[in-house]
């Protein structure tokens, strides 16, 4: 399925949508996510896996492909949106491969809970 994204006010609106949903919701939660896991597990919250960058990166990336590019080059915009959904999935991954065994394991600094 082709879709021709034209500069009107509906389209523009979806891509603000789109900013505020993947960029900024995302953001938000893949940092508060991160943090929070480091803290409740007794470790250290200044000292994330360098990998967590790796994932804020993809999430901007993401922003990129599904608000921006579309902007300049709509032409392919399906492929877009689909370049746009891996870098948000490999966000999460990244996140999930990270701190799943961070949150399955007892907390670090021994305390209860």
């Amino acid at each position: 399925m082709f879709f021709a994204l034209k500069a009107d006010n509906s389209n523009m609106s979806i891509l603000t949508l789109h900013l505020f949903t993947i960029g900024e919701i995302g953001l938000i939660t893949i940092g508060m996510m991160s943090r929070v896991a480091l803290g409740h597990t007794g470790r250290d919250i200044r000292k994330p896996s360098p990998w967590i960058a790796v994932a804020f990166a993809s999430i901007i990336a993401s922003v990129l492909f599904r608000v921006f590019i579309p902007m300049i080059t709509s032409q392919f915009y399906t492929l877009w949106v689909l370049v746009a959904a891996i870098f948000w999935v490999l966000a999460f991954t990244i996140f999930v491969s990270i701190y799943m065994p961070i949150l399955l394991k007892p907390r670090a600094d021994g305390a209860f809970g």
